[in-house]
């Protein structure tokens, strides 16, 4: 009976932590909600320049006509879907209870007002909409956080990548990718006519027919030709080629030089070089008459009794040689 009621009393002891634990984690989470809250209240249409610093460099990025661009680098387009990411994440992201808010921590996360990694400022034509220090990264993509004049530190998730105080880094790599329907180079001149590319004027040789592929394929890699940085020291002398590109009504050239492991293109409407990697120069300079054009493959045929029949062509042993003749018997 004695050990009945122990068991009677035990299971009663451990149902009544169950449902304590139980309703300490609703309030908990209950209290966690309505706690949350966004750290910055501005609209990402309202910021029109924005100010990144670190304690050694800095870069300004400015809107203008809808597009974000580098004051400090020749007015260059910046990636203005980073700067429209960053700012969306700013205005959505919430969080709960600071991380820590001493003066000592401050420094310990690196967001004190000398001891900073990055200090960020935001602002309309006329406010300050932002002002914050960015410091350690925890974890990947998250940082410690600090608005400028408070003494509260979060920790915010920045899908973004870090935030470097330097213009190359929010240079838009895809300043040069062009969408084209006629491209012109090194003895070849084509043009897209209904999804089909058309060579223009006359080939040196009627024995070819342009190549599909090949054509699309330089069509892509216009489309697709990605900088990687301002050519601080651009190459001397004439350029290798020369491409002329139409983009609707745009007309580009694109200029490339090479010499030793450095790779660099100008277009017509930047009076910058940038640098670009091995594998597209290589891509573009192999292009040539030759290059697009395939080889007609010919059949022969031969009259039997007022009937034509067609014969398979004796395979070819060089570029040069050609089918033999046939000859009725």
């Amino acid at each position: 009976m004695f050990k009945k009621l122990t068991l009677g009393l035990s299971g009663l002891f451990a149902a009544q932590i169950a449902l304590s634990a139980g309703v300490f984690y609703h309030e908990h989470v209950q209290a966690s909600q309505q706690v949350a809250k966004t750290l910055f209240s501005f609209e990402p249409s309202q910021i029109d320049h924005i100010a990144i610093s670190s304690h050694d460099n800095k870069v300004l990025l400015r809107k203008v006509h809808q597009h974000w661009v580098l004051p400090g680098l020749d007015q260059l387009p910046a990636d203005s879907a980073r700067v429209e990411q960053l700012l969306s994440q700013l205005t959505t992201a919430r969080v709960n209870w600071p991380i820590a808010d001493s003066k000592s921590a401050q420094q310990r996360f690196k967001v004190a007002p000398k001891d900073f990694k990055t200090h960020v400022s935001m602002h309309s034509a006329k406010h300050t909409l932002a002002n914050f220090y960015i410091g350690d990264s925890p974890t990947f993509h998250q940082v410690s956080v600090r608005k400028k004049g408070q003494r509260a530190i979060y920790q915010l998730n920045l899908l973004t990548g870090p935030l470097m105080a330097n213009s190359a880094s929010w240079l838009d790599k895809m300043l040069l990718a062009t969408p084209n329907q006629q491209i012109s180079g090194n003895n070849f001149d084509i043009k897209k006519n209904q999804q089909i590319w058309q060579w223009q004027g006359k080939a040196h040789s009627k024995q070819r027919v342009l190549s599909q592929n090949k054509a699309t394929l330089l069509s892509e890699s216009l489309a697709n030709l990605n900088i990687e940085h301002v050519a601080v020291t651009p190459l001397l002398g004439k350029p290798q080629f020369s491409l002329h590109v139409q983009s609707g009504q745009h007309h580009y050239r694109y200029q490339f030089w090479h010499k030793d492991n450095r790779y660099q293109v100008e277009r017509s409407d930047y009076n910058v070089r940038f640098a670009i990697n091995q594998g597209q120069y290589q891509q573009l300079a192999k292009v040539n008459e030759l290059y697009l054009l395939d080889k007609v493959k010919q059949t022969a045929s031969k009259s039997v009794n007022h009937s034509t029949q067609t014969v398979k062509p004796t395979p070819t042993r060089s570029s040069e040689s050609e089918l033999p003749a046939h000859h009725a018997k």
